[in-house]
This record gives structure tokens, sequence and C-alpha cells, in this order.
């Protein structure tokens, strides 16, 4: 039998382990869930954390892609003072300059802003048919009031029924748009505006602005455009469901409210800030499973940690990534040239992939040569690899992509002299792990070249997928780069012989003058031998170093260019091909249209100024000389009539304007004229008949009428803005009519006291000249003393007949030299009183 005391001790320790259980359970229950709880909040505070990183990348993101859109487009209107290299900006060159500048940016249009004074409102008004609007603060536009000085939308490009309407109007007016031109002059760049509504469309945007000046300096026009706001947000390609918003100097241009992360850019001076929250947020799934397993969560933790800093390195990485790649942006953005553009992409962009190999393979200018240039750590260096274009029979990565257009990505161990057929170097043998090629390609599709980054390291697949995005950035960002150099290089180089060619097809009256522009300057432009303009038949198309091509709109017409070596095939070079053609194929138009024009303007003034000037007791000689030979008369016109009683009257004027519209409203102002003397209507009440006709069409026009009273021996004549009438009397002296004033034709006054006719004596041996504008007018001589310079040359003519008189007059406006003179209309009517009985002119 057992003693009593074993039995005892048996059971004391039964009930002591039977008693830690408990305990060691709660202790091991709270162990547990100080530890869940501990690493709940730990796995809490890394979820925050990640979703900052993700917050942080997707403002870096959206602030490096809206950064480098902006950026790119803000610098296409730089070079604006290229479109002024002649003096001045036409439509055909503000055309050919804005269609590569909306083609490759944001913006929808762009516009040509004239600098007008406001003491030239009127005649520029005249001259362009434009009225100068401002807005009504509706979306509509209404006449602009009187100020000292316009900003006028005279050019937009492309026209279409909503920027057309934008034509006259004033950009100055609105305080925003005039606030960003003038800072543009201060800057010499162009400048961003705050947030503005656009002219087209009323969306929100923004208005970039650039001054155009001459050599000289002088401010002559700005080069605008808008950005609207939600084509600048598309190009970021913000996630759905991302709570984004875009700020400019404190102002929302786009959004509802970020609550993430910020970021800020600047673009031409201004600040823009992004605030973007990832729409993932914060995922509390995994603290709650951590929570429900305590011993998973430690294990979780571990794991989560490790992961979340290969994701935070990963993060830093592509944020280091997209600065480098903005600043790559920003940098191109300024490139000039080629040789720049090349400098900057081997500069930074294997900084920013951390490569260590980075070849660029590009094409030359005229396709004739390939060429490689290579940043690594031992070597930098450029050779040419071999004359002639890319053949199907090469390979390697480099070969393969500016074959296909195709970013290729090589994740095996490649040698360097394996990129390109060629590229053997010292460092030949080097070996790659990972190799990235992407293409440099234009916006026509057209392959220029390739970049190819190396890493000696081994990459993950992960890792090498990053970096053939950032790859791919960098490639478009060079592409763009590049077209804008190569496209700029050209421009300088045949700027001069191209703006040449231009002004004297401009000035071409005649096919032989264009003929003779093309000889002289396209061989130039175009390093060409020889260029010529010849039909169809007589250009062989195929013919050694030789080329034929249809000039736009002429039929049967081709421009023959001879090279001196195989002509270039370059994209450049057929850009330049097809502006010079079109060039020609305008003119040839336009002379076509002026010849028809001339020759229905000359038969109007055959019809409109044949007059009768055979009058007993006077000697009337009249004459009309056009402008240009090619454009006929203008709005100049003279009449000598009799009325229905007997009166005798003299009428010169000049409506503004040329061509068949100034003729025709010339025409039915001298038929009303001639209506109202033959009805023997009062001076006085003739203008103010002509005025009604004239206010309701907004027609302008100076006249002078003058009565001749034979039988009184004297003139009754008005003055409605004309120049004055120069007097020359029978006993020698001369003067000048200054009484009778009155408002010009058309403008509707309340001063009737200015409307009277005045009188003066008209003796035998008189003798009277009328005269419009183009006789008198001179570049750097005020009217005044022009006309003083005129009487005295009359009064200075020998006894001859009014015919030589007015012939002489003439010869001297010819003398002077064409730097002197003013190209307009002469009209000229001639009178001397002859002494007659009383008989005769109550005859008459």
């Amino acid at each position: 039998m057992a003693p009593r005391g074993s039995v005892h001790y048996s059971a004391v320790v039964i009930r002591q382990r039977a008693a830690t259980w408990p305990v060691a359970g709660a202790a091991l229950f709270i162990g547990l869930f100080v530890l869940g709880s501990l690493a709940t909040l730990l796995s809490v505070r890394t979820e925050q954390d990640a979703a900052r990183l993700r917050d942080a990348r997707a403002a870096e993101i959206v602030s490096s892609r809206l950064s480098g859109a902006l950026q790119h487009t803000v610098a296409a209107l730089r070079g604006a003072d290229a479109l002024a290299v002649d003096g001045s900006v036409s439509a055909d060159e503000f055309t050919a300059y804005a269609r590569d500048i909306v083609d490759g940016s944001l913006y929808r249009a762009i516009a040509f802003a004239r600098v007008v004074s406001g003491g030239d409102r009127a005649a520029f008004e005249a001259s362009t048919g434009l009225i100068i609007r401002d807005t009504d603060g509706k979306g509509g536009l209404v006449t602009a009031p009187q100020r000292d000085q316009y900003y006028v939308v005279t050019e937009v490009y492309p026209q279409t029924d909503q920027t057309i309407s934008l034509r006259g109007f004033d950009i100055a007016s609105d305080p925003i748009r005039r606030d960003a031109a003038q800072r543009s002059l201060d800057v010499a760049e162009p400048v961003v505006s705050n947030r503005i509504s656009l002219a087209d469309s009323g969306r929100p945007g923004v208005f970039v602005v650039q001054g155009v000046h001459l050599q000289d300096g002088t401010t002559v026009g700005f080069l605008s455009s808008g950005i609207a706001i939600d084509s600048l947000v598309q190009s970021a390609g913000i996630r759905p469901g991302t709570d984004f918003q875009l700020s400019l100097d404190g102002v929302v241009l786009a959004g509802t409210g970020g609550g993430g992360e910020s970021r800020n850019f600047d673009v031409a001076g201004r600040t823009f800030v992004v605030d973007v929250d990832d729409p993932s947020g914060v995922n509390l799934s995994l603290p709650a499973l951590i929570g429900a397993g305590t011993l998973l969560l430690g294990v979780g933790v571990v794991l989560a940690y490790r992961r979340d800093r290969r994701q935070t390195a990963r993060l830093a990485a592509t944020a280091r990534r997209n600065r480098g790649i903005a600043a790559l942006g920003q940098r191109l953005a300024g490139a000039s040239n080629v040789d720049a553009v090349l400098t900057e992409v081997l500069g930074l962009a294997p900084t920013i992939l951390e490569s260590d190999r980075c070849v660029v393979v590009r094409r030359s200018l005229g396709d004739q040569a390939l060429f490689v240039t290579e940043r690594g750590a031992e070597l930098i260096g450029a050779w040419a690899l071999h004359a002639g274009p890319i053949r199907d029979t090469e390979t390697g990565p480099l070969a393969d992509t500016l074959r296909t257009k195709r970013t290729v990505s090589v994740p095996t161990r490649v040698r360097l002299a394996e990129l390109y057929p060629g590229l053997a170097t010292g460092t030949g043998e080097l070996a790659l792990q990972s190799l990235v090629c992407v293409p440099l390609v234009f916006a026509d599709d057209i392959c220029v070249g390739a970049i190819g980054f190396g890493w000696s390291n081994d990459l993950t697949t992960s890792e090498l997928d990053h970096r053939l995005v950032a790859a791919d950035t960098i490639g478009e960002l060079a592409s763009r780069a590049l077209e804008r150099a190569f496209i700029t290089e050209v421009v300088q180089t045949g700027a001069g012989h191209l703006s040449a060619f231009a002004q004297d097809l401009a000035r071409a009256r005649t096919a032989a003058e264009v003929q003779a522009a093309v000889r002289e300057h396209v061989p130039l432009v175009l390093n060409a031998r020889s260029a010529e303009l010849a039909g169809a038949s007589d250009v062989a198309d195929g013919t050694p170093n030789s080329t034929g091509l249809d000039v736009p709109g002429q039929t049967g017409q081709r421009l023959r260019l001879e090279w001196i070596g195989p002509p270039s095939t370059s994209p450049t070079q057929s850009s330049v091909l097809q502006t010079l053609t079109e060039l020609v194929g305008q003119t040839l138009a336009r002379i076509s249209l002026t010849e028809q024009e001339h020759q229905l303007i000359v038969q109007l003034q055959q019809e409109v100024l044949d007059v009768q000037t055979t009058f007993d007791g006077l000697e009337i000689a009249v004459t009309y000389r056009p402008a240009m030979r090619l454009v006929g008369i203008g709005g100049d016109f003279y009449d000598v009539i009799k009325s229905d009683l007997g009166q005798l009257y003299v009428v010169i004027g000049d409506v503004t304007g040329h061509g068949t519209e100034a003729v025709t409203a010339m025409a039915e102002l001298r038929a009303l004229i001639n209506h109202l003397l033959r009805s023997s209507e009062q001076l006085e009440a003739v203008c103010a008949h002509v005025d009604s006709l004239l206010a309701r069409r907004k027609i302008f026009a100076t006249a002078q009428i003058v009565e001749v009273d034979r039988r009184h021996n004297e003139l009754r004549y008005i003055n409605a803005g004309h120049p004055y009438p120069v007097l020359r009397r029978a006993g020698g002296g001369t003067e000048t009519l200054r009484e009778g004033h009155r408002p010009l034709l058309g403008l509707v006054s309340n001063n009737r006291a200015a409307r009277q006719a005045s009188r003066i004596d008209f003796a035998p041996g008189d003798e009277l000249v009328l005269y419009t504008d183009g006789l008198i007018e001179r570049r750097a001589e005020p009217l005044d003393e022009s006309m003083r310079l005129l009487a005295e040359a009359i009064d200075t003519t020998g006894t001859i007949t009014m015919a030589e008189l007015l012939r002489s007059l003439l010869d001297r406006t010819d003398a002077l030299g064409a730097q002197d003179k003013v190209d307009d209309d002469i009209a000229m009517v001639g009178v001397r009183s002859i002494a007659t009985s009383p008989s005769q002119v109550d005859h008459q």
C-alpha cells in the first residue's frame, strides 16, 4: 500500500499543473493580444505610408506629364520673330508658321494680333475691312471704344467659323490678355496668363502670348493662343476616380480638390500646383487579417516591412526618374539645334535610367549617312558608320528598332559590338546584361534614329519593365525635340533665301517675273544646281540628278530641279519642296486673277472716266493714272457736268480702296453726283444726299465740287475733305482754295456752318488745277508742304496748254525716287477760262 504522503503529493502536483494552464493561457493570450495590437497598429501605419507613397507617385507622374506637355506647348511659340524677318507678317507666312505649331502642340488655333495705335484706327479698318471689337462679357463681340492702342487679331489658323469670327478682336480689351501681352514684351519669351475663358469655345483655359519683333526691336504684333484646361488635363492620363486639383497662383484651374500629395512645377515663370489623392486609399484588410491571427501577424509584419522597403525603393526610384524626365523635357525645350538635343539626351538620360551605356544612332539631314554617339563610363565619341539607308539584311537590336520603329528589349547578355553592325570600338567586348532600344520617330511616322540603354548588372523583369516605360518617355521627348531642331536648322539655313523668294513672288506681276524669281532663289534655298518653271512635257522625270514637281493648281506647270548630286529624300527637304511649289502655285493663281481683274477694271475705267471736255469759253484737260498697272484704277474719279439749266460743274474725288469694289463704289458715287448736278441741285444739297447714301453703306470719300459761272467770271465750290485745288491767276501768282470746308462724304455731322459753299473770282486767263492725293503724297513730307510746293511748281510753269500742264505735273512726280513717293492713283482736271462774248455764254 502506498503511503498517504505520496498520494497527497501526487494530488498537489496535479492541482498545481491544473492551476498553471489558465495562467499560462491568459499570459499567452495577453501576450498575443499585445503582439497582435502592436502588429495591427504597425500594419495600419505601414499601409498609411504606402498610401502616401502612392499619392506621391501619382502626384509626381501627373505633375511630370502636365509640366512636359505645358512646357512643350508654350515653347512652340518661341522664335516668333522669324515671322517678321522681311519686315512684315503676311497671311501665307503666318499660315505656314502656325500650321507647324498647331499640329504638334495642345493649341487648337493660333492668332496673330497687330499693334494698331488709336490714331491709325480709321486707316486700319478702312484698309483691312475689319472693325476693331471688344468682348461684351456674354460670349459676343461689340465695337471697341476709342483707345490709345489696340492689339487687333488680323490672322487666325486654322480658319473655321469660330476662329474667323475673332478677326478684329482687340486682345488688349481683356485685362488678363493685355497684361500677358505686355509682360511678353519685357521678357522676350512666351508668357502664360491667369485663368481665362477661351475666345472660340468659352472653355476654361490659359492664354499664351509671344511678341513678334522686327530686327530693330520694334514690336509689330503678337502670336497668341489658348490652352484648354480639359485638354491639358487629358494629356496627363489621370486615373478614373482620382481626387485631383490643378491650381495657378492660388486659382483653381481644374478638379474639385486633392487632399493627397502636392507637387509644384514652373512654366514660363508661373507656378502651377498639383494635388493628387490616389483612388485606392488606405487598405485595412491586411490589418484585420493580421489581428485575427497573431502568429501569422508576426510573419506578415516582417514580410510587409521587407515588401514596403522594396516598394519604397521602387517608388523613390520612379520619382527620381520622373523628376529627371521633367528636367530633361525642360532642357530639351530650350535646345535649338540637333547637337544641343543630343548633348542633353546623352548627358541626362543615362543618369535618369542609371544605365552604364547610352548609344544614339541617327540619320543625317540628307539621309545619306548614319552617325553614332555614345556616352559610357570610359568612352565619349562620335563617328560615321556607313553611307546609305538601313538594309533589311542588317541585324542587331538598334538595327531592328530603326527598321521597325518599335521599342526592343533584350533581357539577356549581349556584347556592345552586337548592338549595330560596324559598331566596333576598344570596348566592343564589354558585355551588357540587359538592353533597351527606343526609336526616334517624327510626327509623320518617319524614324530618324534610335537610343540604346545598356546595364552591366542583372535587372529583374520588374526593374526592366519600369525602366522600359521611362525609356519610351525619353524617346518621345527626344523625338519631338529633334524634329523641332531639324526644322529650325533648315529654316535658319534657308530663311534668308526663302524670305527673298517670297518677297519677289509678292512683287511679281507676270509669269516671267515668277520664272526669274524661281531661277534666282530656289537653287539657293534647296542647294540645287538650277531651277525653272516648265511645261509638263519639258520635264523628264527619272533622269539622273533631276526632279519634276507639279505646281498645285496650275495644270501643265511643273517645277524642274537639277541637283548637284543625288536628290535628297529627307522629310525636311520634302516639306520645303512642298512649300516652294505652293508659293509658286498661289502666285501664278494670283497673277491670273489679277490680270482678269485688270481687264475688267480697264473696261470700267474707259466707260466711267470718259467725259466731255469741249465747252465754249473753257479749255479743259483731264488725266488719270492708276497706282499699279495690273490693278487698274481705284477709287479716284473726275467728271465734267453740264446741268439742265446750263450750269457747268467740275468734280474730282477719291473713294477709299482699290480694285473692283472701289471702282464699283466710285461709279455709283460719280453717277449720283452727276444726276444731282444735272438736276441743278445746290452744292450743299448734293453733299447731303451723298452723305445719306454712303453712310448707309459705310463708305467714305473725299470730293471737290466746283461750279464754273462764266457769266459772272467766278467759281462757287465746296470741299469734302479733299486736297486744296490750285488757282493760277492770268497776271501771275497762285492761290489755294481753302474755303468751303465740310466733313468727308459719308461722315454725318451736325456742324451745318461748315457745309456752306464759297465763291472766288475766275477771270479770263485764270487756270484751276484739281487733283487727288496721289499727286502730292510723300513718305517724309507733310501734306501742307507738298501742296505748297505743288502751287509753286504750277506758278513757275510757262504758258502751255492745260494738257501739257497736267503732263508736266505727272513728270514732276515721276522724277521722285521710289523711296519718297507713295504708290497711289492720280487723277487731275485742269480748267482755263477763255474770254468769250456774253452771247456765246448765254447760248451755251
